[in-house]
């Protein structure tokens, strides 16, 4: 099985799920109820109307209901889905400001809606669905544990015969081996009093 996920529709609410997807299992439906407003993306099979451009050819869909005032207020004046992808070019770092979006879009876009900072920094969590039974395609914001407390135990997937099944699962979609500081004595000095995590890796 080989699942793309391109821009996601976001919703107003779990409600407008089944004007979005078709077979949606029980599973899904459990997720929604919980975790929506939040980062999950789920990955359904699409409805006919949902369009070829949307998911790069493929007849699932990526969906969900962000967890912002903004949006959802944005959203709710709208009497169709929205189909957005993430604000940075293929391969870059996700931006967590409105103020980084200009930077990669020089003159590209005539609005930019401003939220303030993102609150978490993290991609949406992914689950797509395979007989029925939940698949993670992509860690996230909502951590594994999270997910099965609600729907049992998850499968992970990887990319099978090098052809990733979400573009979160290429090694440089978001650039996480991107190099930041040589020095996180200083870093962490910078930001003194503040709550931080590091993420470290070594070769």
């Amino acid at each position: 099985m080989h699942f793309i996920l391109e821009s996601k529709i976001h919703i107003k609410s779990q409600e407008f799920l089944k004007e979005i997807a078709c077979e949606i299992p029980d599973k899904a439906i459990k997720l929604a109820n919980k975790l929506w407003p939040g980062p999950l993306t789920l990955v359904l099979k699409k409805q006919s109307h949902i369009l070829d451009i949307v998911t790069s050819g493929k007849d699932t869909v990526g969906v969900r209901v962000p967890n912002h005032p903004l949006m959802l207020k944005l959203l709710s004046q709208l009497d169709f889905p929205l189909a957005a992808p993430s604000a940075n070019p293929f391969g870059s770092i996700s931006p967590t400001s409105a103020k980084h979006v200009p930077n990669y879009f020089t003159k590209a876009l005539d609005v930019i809606l401003d939220g303030g900072e993102c609150t978490l920094g993290v991609e949406s969590t992914v689950i797509g669905f395979y007989g029925g039974q939940p698949v993670l395609y992509r860690h996230g914001a909502i951590s594994v544990e999270q997910i099965e407390k609600i729907v049992g135990k998850l499968v992970a997937m990887t990319a099978s015969d090098g052809k990733p099944t979400d573009p979160g699962m290429l090694s440089r979609h978001y650039a996480p081996y991107t190099f930041l500081t040589h020095n996180i004595i200083d870093l962490v000095k910078k930001f003194e009093g503040k709550k931080i995590d590091l993420l470290l890796y070594k070769n």
